[in-house]
């Protein structure tokens, strides 16, 4: 949730045709009145690159009054301000403030001796973080040092790295990679891209980059911006990172991880900077909820479409490496995508027009679809939906039922094969005594023969 600021207004009117009013949020593809009063005005799709308006409650408006269609009546509303929104919350704001102060200033204590680092990824979290560091909790420490550090993952824009120069020199270091992203991806990784289920760029230009220049023996309290709010993952932390994370912490245990702004949500976030006037990073001004990588699998349609608007030339490019790895890949008879499909975000998924059809409910028209694509019978394309591991019970994805169906198939015909013959990968490999890179490798030679099943 996020307020929509002139020139996303101005880019979602142009886009559409559609006036709203000032002071509205925006929450993924829906538009709310204010944070305070979360009623729904416009909820739209993405389709072909086109925002398309799914529903429209907005009446008329003028100045701070809004009428809104509330089924079959006519509603009228008042619209806060800015200014009205952070006097409602004011105490809430002050609460949180002072919560993460004290919290902070227990365990910094307790740390007395570790060196202090704040992680900036140029985002609103990190301004917030710093704001209170500097502001609030840094005046009421004997020993003032610390040291700020950002990872350039050479996927961020201008605006990003302005904003990040911003930040006192004499505390900043930028730590810069031995290779950028492009050259990563189209020289190590041979096109390769990152998607959804497979996502190691963070590891290396981000999270994974801490242990690339700080000290492994050296103790740190590394002091980061992560709320409980952004996803299901971080939902589960705790101000003390390191005890979330239990066995799964990947951190030398001399490096302590604290998260002041925890419960922090995004309306108290926004909230906040407009109170103080923190300035942030003009992407949030266009429309970004984020200002990570500016292209990242992540991101969703309405996103992408900003960045084709206002960044055309990284755009561009990235749809020629798309366009490479479709090519390189051979995604069109791997994975069954057109071209067309695949760099209109296909890409992002990285999962078989297969696996898509199948994870749905079983129709006639889905069957037919797997015929076509696949080349084989009624009878056949059947069995690719909503299979289960006989000895595990993990849903089955379209390679794991064509390496069952092969095998079986070759043993017992295909008419015959039942339920214990289909299996995972792992039980796969468990019972015919191999390991992952070699069914992987058996994936691939039976799609280079071009074997109907893959």
């Amino acid at each position: 949730m996020k307020p929509i600021f002139e020139e996303e207004k101005l880019f979602f009117e142009k886009k559409t045709g559609i006036k709203i009013p000032n002071n509205c949020w925006r929450n993924g593809t829906k538009i709310y009145l204010n944070s305070s009063n979360k009623e729904l005005l416009i909820r739209f799709k993405i389709e072909d690159n086109i925002i398309k308006i799914v529903k429209n409650n907005i009446y008329k408006f003028e100045k701070n009054i809004v009428a809104v269609r509330d089924k079959k009546q006519v509603k009228v509303l008042h619209n806060y301000t800015l200014e009205e929104e952070i006097s409602l919350n004011k105490n809430r704001l002050i609460f949180l403030e002072n919560r993460s102060v004290s919290k902070s200033l227990k365990f910094i204590k307790k740390y007395r001796y570790h060196e202090k680092r704040l992680a900036h990824s140029g985002g609103k979290d990190s301004d917030v973080l710093f704001y209170i560091f500097v502001n609030k909790i840094l005046p009421l420490l004997k020993n003032k040092d610390y040291k700020i550090d950002f990872n350039n993952t050479t996927n961020d824009t201008a605006q990003t790295y302005l904003h990040i120069k911003e930040l006192p020199n004499d505390k900043l270091n930028i730590h810069n990679p031995q290779k950028g992203i492009i050259e990563w991806i189209t020289e190590d990784k041979n096109y390769f891209l990152p998607c959804v289920t497979n996502r190691n760029c963070c590891s290396n230009y981000k999270e994974g980059r801490m242990k690339d220049y700080l000290d492994k023996d050296k103790k740190y309290l590394l002091i980061l911006g992560m709320r409980r709010d952004e996803s299901p993952d971080r939902s589960k932390y705790d101000y003390d990172l390191n005890k979330s994370m239990g066995e799964k912490n990947n951190v030398p245990e001399n490096w302590k991880r604290f998260l002041p702004i925890l419960e922090w949500t995004d309306i108290d976030i926004w909230l906040y900077i407009l109170m103080n006037n923190i300035k942030v990073n003009h992407m949030y001004k266009l429309g970004y909820n984020r200002c990570g990588c500016l292209i990242c699998p992540f991101q969703s349609d309405y996103i992408d479409l900003l960045t084709q608007y206002f960044y055309p030339f990284q755009w561009s490019r990235w749809m020629k490496i798309v366009e490479k790895n479709y090519e390189v890949c051979s995604v069109g008879s791997n994975l069954k995508w057109s071209l067309k499909e695949w760099l209109e975000g296909r890409w992002k998924q990285g999962k078989s027009q297969i696996y898509e059809i199948t994870k749905l409910k079983m129709t006639k028209e889905r069957i037919q679809k797997v015929m076509k694509l696949l080349g084989i019978s009624e009878e056949l394309a059947k069995k690719y939906f909503k299979k289960e591991c006989f000895c595990c019970g993990k849903k089955l994805n379209p390679e794991e039922i064509g390496m069952s169906l092969k095998v079986a198939g070759q043993e017992k015909g295909f008419s015959n094969v039942a339920d214990e013959d289909y299996l995972c990968k792992k039980c796969y490999c468990d019972k015919y005594n191999i390991d992952k890179k070699t069914f992987k490798n058996k994936v691939f030679k039976y799609r280079k023969d071009k074997c109907s099943l893959f």
